[in-house]
């Protein structure tokens, strides 16, 4: 069943995940600390061009995640936030692997999610002087 996400419903669960497991909402984060806070078993091996990740919950709810060791580390950890969003999100879980171009509802809102977690608005508006926010 594909829903209608919103970008700021989406943004504001990444906000309320970076709440949950205790992170500023506003600077950078290493998604590897929410991997081992959460005990998310990760592993990263080569896969095909095209393939990005996977992630799984056992019916115990023990998580997984698979990432491509092909792709470059911004993209392993772009693939980490996203994955996290199938994992802690997605209404009805279902193994499948994410690829570059994924073009699914719930691929868009794991890619909108991702990007919230790791560049949240507020954060890179920070950044910017505000003589060039005028």
């Amino acid at each position: 069943m594909n829903m209608r996400f919103s970008r700021n419903d989406i943004e504001q669960k990444a906000k309320c995940f970076r709440v949950r497991m205790g992170l500023n909402t506003t600077e950078a984060i290493d998604v590897k600390t929410i991997l081992r806070k959460n005990n998310i078993l990760t592993v990263y091996l080569p896969m095909s061009k095209d393939a990005c990740g996977l992630s799984l919950q056992s019916p115990e709810k023990d998580k997984f995640i698979l990432v491509n060791s092909k792709i470059s580390k911004g993209r392993q950890h772009f693939t980490i936030a996203h994955e996290l969003y199938h994992l802690y999100y997605d209404e009805y879980p279902h193994p499948h692997i994410c690829f570059k171009d994924g073009i699914s509802n719930t691929e868009r809102a794991a890619n909108c999610f991702a990007s919230a977690l790791l560049m949240p608005e507020e954060g890179v508006i920070g950044l910017i002087p505000e003589s060039i926010l005028k």
